[in-house]
């Protein structure tokens, strides 16, 4: 072996000796990350042909993730929510749903569905399917969303409701604990021969400490049909629990763990019939 030979193995054993410690100690993602939120909602419904009302609602939910590689995951989720109002009357809701999407430092694109199911203490009863598009784009400390979805509900046996749905969405992450977020939505819907639309907002602060998390929302919604109008205002505080991420900002853990699969326009809000 020459001495050139020698030299240039001597040199790529060394490299591979310093390279080991680094490639050891490089963080690994968990190929697991989970959250439990619960949520307390109350809430105000003016309606133009009938009488004023009230609501709490009270919601817990659950999704878990699993990263197929670096970019690619996959999410099941379930969420239910107990609705009470004034006069006694209560009315649930619940989905098991899911997404697959990828994700890298700069974007996020996928799709997510769900099916659920509706009911009251009188017997009668909905169920539903939705399925969408949802992306993000991060700039810095803020993000950009849009979802779109489309619904189709069935209630008390032979009514159907059509509903095609788009929101946009920004995340401005004031500060590592504190994250600020505005969200646009509209809804087009169809109930038998009757045409209605939604339209509204909300404002959320979130504030994380760790992997815990404490939210206020305020949300309003106005639904217009061809004979009615309601308008839904409502104020949401609830809580969020991140698992199995050691992000330490709340920026980090939105863009690394699980994404929101719950619908408000259809499993918190009133439509005009």
């Amino acid at each position: 072996m020459s001495n050139r030979t020698k030299l240039s193995a001597a040199a790529a054993t060394a490299l591979a000796l310093f390279s080991l410690p680094a490639l050891a100690n490089e963080p690994s993602l968990s190929p697991f990350a989970a959250q439990l939120g619960a949520s307390y909602t109350d809430r105000s419904t003016e309606w133009t042909i009938g009488s004023n009302f009230g609501s709490d609602t009270m919601a817990a939910e659950a999704a878990l993730l699993y990263r197929l590689d670096q970019n690619l995951n996959l999410q099941i989720d379930y969420a239910y929510h107990e609705h009470d109002f004034d006069d006694g009357y209560t009315f649930d809701i619940w989905h098991v749903g899911g997404g697959i999407f990828s994700r890298d430092a700069d974007f996020m694109v996928g799709l997510t569905g769900q099916v659920g199911k509706a009911g009251s203490e009188s017997g009668s009863f909905a169920k539903h399917f939705l399925i969408g598009p949802i992306m993000e784009a991060y700039q810095d400390n803020i993000t950009f969303g849009a979802r779109a979805n489309y619904s189709h509900l069935e209630y008390d046996g032979n009514h159907a409701m059509k509903t095609v749905a788009g929101s946009l969405y920004a995340k401005l992450y004031a500060s590592s604990n504190l994250a600020l977020t505005l969200t646009g939505d509209y809804a087009d819907g169809e109930i038998e021969s009757t045409n209605w639309t939604t339209y509204g907002g909300s404002a959320e602060a979130e504030y994380a400490y760790g992997s815990a998390s404490v939210f206020l929302r305020a949300q309003y919604f106005k639904s217009e049909s061809d004979s009615s109008e309601m308008d839904d205002t409502q104020a949401v505080v609830g809580l969020r629990l991140y698992l199995n991420s050691d992000d330490t900002s709340i920026m980090s853990l939105h863009r690394s763990t699980t994404i929101n699969n719950t619908n408000e326009l259809m499993e918190n809000t009133s439509f005009p019939g």
